[in-house]
């Protein structure tokens, strides 16, 4: 929940937030891109600076950029020095798009994540090149929400199977098989009824 900060007189008491409160909207960013995103993971990004939101944005498609890159990018202020609140560890690779520690590097002071991005190509390595450029970096902000937003995804990126349990079912037949990856292509859901 929101803080109220008592100041000395009527006109000095401020509404503050605190970081799981800007988590839990990135969150909310996040959950825009449901179903648009796949393989790729939801992220959402919230950019605070002196404790006001100045953007917020989603990974809106698989192949787009992703939601830090949006969120600075259609900020019209001045971020130096700005927070940034994100659901999932930055990426730190090429890909379709520019690794998004690149753009955090020209003017984000803080970093506070989510969870981490189990993706080889990540695991860590995002949150290593931001702090090694002298950037805060905070990570597990409501971690469970955040990691609740892409259970396919993470787990995908485990065991690159399909099994939400972890392992590859003998009993799956080819069919079921095509039938999930069809369901994955359009949402990013566990389906209970596999």
């Amino acid at each position: 929940q929101s803080r109220f900060l008592y100041g000395r007189s009527r006109s000095e008491r401020v509404w503050t937030m605190r970081p799981e409160d800007y988590m839990m909207l990135a969150v909310e960013e996040a959950k825009k891109g449901e179903g648009f995103t796949n393989p790729n993971p939801m992220v959402g990004a919230v950019l605070v600076k002196d404790g006001r939101i100045v953007g917020r944005d989603y990974h809106h498609r698989y192949g787009e950029y992703h939601a830090e890159r949006n969120a600075i990018v259609h900020c019209g202020e001045d971020l130096d020095g700005a927070e940034l609140y994100v659901t999932l560890e930055p990426c730190c690779h090429y890909g379709k798009t520019p690794p998004c520690t690149e753009i955090i590097l020209e003017s984000i002071q803080t970093v506070y994540i989510g969870s981490m991005d189990p993706n080889p190509l990540v695991a860590g390595k995002g949150a290593e090149i931001l702090r090694r450029h002298g950037i805060e970096v905070i990570t597990g902000i409501c971690e469970d929400e955040c990691r609740k937003l892409n259970r396919v995804f993470f787990h995908y990126i485990r065991s690159k199977t399909l099994d939400e349990y972890g392992t590859e079912s003998v009993y799956a037949s080819r069919l079921e098989t095509r039938r999930v990856r069809e369901r994955l292509k359009h949402s990013n859901r566990i389906y209970e009824d596999i």
